[in-house]
């Protein structure tokens, strides 16, 4: 995905985030909103591209449109820690959701180590 489309994501999925969920069959209500960046973004910062937290759960969203490869899942496991340790004081689960142009699959799984799988919804 262009840096421009991927700023137009973060800027409308703030305003339109329960009609996002809507289109990605994520039920729940969004409550709050995390910034996750300002409207000067460096490209060469990786950070959340949104975050919706729900009544039951928070929902990381991702847009993107190469396929999700080893450096992805690894990103997108630590956008979740990263997150869960700093801001989740509700304890909530969080889910990782990639919009993507190109998957096809439904999910993809980071596993950690044998016990510990961490599951990427596209």
């Amino acid at each position: 995905m262009m840096f421009h489309e991927d700023v137009i994501f973060k800027s409308d999925g703030q305003q339109y985030g329960q009609e996002f969920m809507e289109i990605l069959n994520i039920s729940g209500k969004i409550i709050e909103i995390h910034q996750t960046e300002y409207g000067i973004i460096d490209p060469k910062m990786y950070k959340p591209d949104l975050v919706f937290e729900l009544e039951d759960k928070i929902v990381i969203l991702e847009f993107q449109s190469t396929y999700v490869d080893i450096y992805d899942k690894k990103r997108f496991r630590f956008y979740t820690a990263l997150f869960d340790y700093l801001k989740n004081a509700t304890h909530k689960n969080i889910e990782l959701h990639v919009l993507s142009t190109i998957e096809m699959q439904k999910t993809k799984c980071y596993n950690i180590n044998p016990e510990s799988r961490f599951p990427i919804y596209l």
